[in-house]
């Protein structure tokens, strides 16, 4: 077994599971699953799939002595103000990937997935972005949503104070930096990029599949009852897991997937996305600063 040597870190929304997959396939590389066990972002508590050190360390039993690199992909580490400092306690020699997204562009899709995961409820993007004040004073917080912060769009898609905080952190050699622009463009040149930075050989591929990412529930009550499962139901599911000697069942997956409907989203109002460049106008310029390329078009 092998301890995780490499993370990507976020940002959420951004392109991160495809390239989770695509490394995934890679005969030298292993990537735990499920792919975010968000184990180092204590601060999230409702998000952590796991909270000990051998629970941890059991998604990792699979990697064997051919995988050069091992990590996982949770999203919420850039974010969160804790993951990364204990990402560097665990090892200090970790490689750190992180993916940035257009933040206007970002906030959207977001809300869109946490909409999906039924952490949000305000279905109009607009009037969410609206209720962002309101949400950090504790009020409006839907019920199923296990982490008031993922409700502030505008923090999670402002990357500079992030960015400036991971290299406070970790030296750049140990630091990737993948834009979405780039990754989307030439997506083979983003996955060599990654592969030379976390010492593994070119295995060929020319093959990527982009990730549909604008999902909704057929039945609304259905996803929610999936994504929030009782107790009761987790536990008697365990026990027959345990029973039958097997490590999953498959049910839940074969339902979601036939819960949702992947459909491209409206264009937001030229209005709206002129403010939302306005508002994010000063942490890109920050950020173009930071990693030394011009980022500009993002306001435009």
């Amino acid at each position: 077994m092998k301890n995780p040597n490499f993370f990507i870190a976020g940002a959420p929304k951004s392109g991160t599971t495809a390239m989770a997959d695509y490394l995934d396939d890679h005969e030298e590389v292993f990537v735990c699953k499920p792919k975010e066990p968000c184990f180092f972002s204590n601060d999230f508590p409702g998000q952590q799939l796991v909270s000990t050190p051998e629970a941890y360390s059991a998604l990792f039993q699979e990697a064997g002595p051919h995988h050069k690199a091992v990590g996982e992909g949770s999203v919420w580490y850039l974010y969160s103000r804790v993951a990364l400092e204990n990402i560097r306690q665990y090892d200090p020699d970790a490689r750190i990937i992180v993916m940035l997204r257009n933040p206007v562009e970002q906030v959207y899709s977001m809300h869109q997935e946490l909409f999906h995961r039924r952490y949000e409820t305000q279905s109009d993007f607009m009037a969410a972005w609206n209720m962002q004040s309101a949400r950090h004073n504790g009020h409006g917080i839907p019920k199923y949503c296990k982490e008031a912060r993922f409700l502030q769009y505008s923090a999670i898609a402002e990357y500079a104070a992030q960015i400036a905080r991971l290299k406070q952190i970790f030296p750049d050699d140990q630091v990737k930096i993948i834009l979405f622009d780039d990754f989307k463009r030439d997506t083979r040149q983003a996955y060599l990029d990654v592969l030379a930075f976390l010492g593994v050989r070119d295995d060929g591929r020319t093959d990527f599949v982009p990730s549909l990412e604008s999902r909704r529930h057929r039945l609304h009550w259905l996803g929610t009852f999936l994504i929030n499962q009782p107790s009761w139901l987790i536990s008697a599911r365990n026990r027959f897991k345990k029973v039958l000697g097997i490590k999953r069942i498959g049910l839940r997956d074969i339902v979601a997937k036939h819960n949702t409907v992947v459909e491209k989203r409206a264009p937001l109002p030229p209005e709206f996305i002129q403010e939302l460049k306005d508002h994010f106008r000063s942490d890109v310029e920050q950020l173009s600063r930071m990693i030394g390329r011009d980022l500009s078009h993002w306001c435009r």
